[in-house]
């Protein structure tokens, strides 16, 4: 197990491990959505078991949860392409599939510093 799995399983009521492979990594995350923010940002709610994300886009025709694809890929360092919101679309409560793929340890090791920033947060 690397330090990345070790962090998600610290917090698997928030992130959990979906599938496993050699070099890929599918977790869930659970979200929720604070739309219509002025300050974009992305911070654990420890009581909540969820990662808040706020999002200055409003809660119509999807484009709080586009925003929230595009704030999970920024922080997480992870193509868009490879997060889907799996259920809660119209919640502010989601979980949200998120695929890591990592061709060698270095990938792996900067999706850790990502995701750690986050949990200080």
């Amino acid at each position: 197990m690397n330090e990345f799995e070790k962090i998600l399983i610290r917090w698997s009521s928030i992130f959990k491990i979906i599938k496993k492979s050699d070099h890929s990594l599918l977790i869930e995350i659970k979200v929720q959505a604070k739309p219509n923010s002025k300050k974009v940002n992305c911070q654990v709610n420890q009581s909540a078991d969820c990662l808040i994300i706020s999002v200055d886009a409003p809660p119509v025709d999807g484009k709080a949860n586009k925003r929230i694809v595009e704030i999970l890929s920024d922080y997480l360092g992870v193509s868009k392409k490879n997060i889907e919101i799996e259920k809660g679309d119209k919640s502010k409560i989601k979980k949200v599939l998120t695929l890591f793929e990592a061709k060698n340890e270095k990938d792996l090791e900067n999706y850790r510093l990502k995701l750690t920033s986050i949990l200080k947060d």
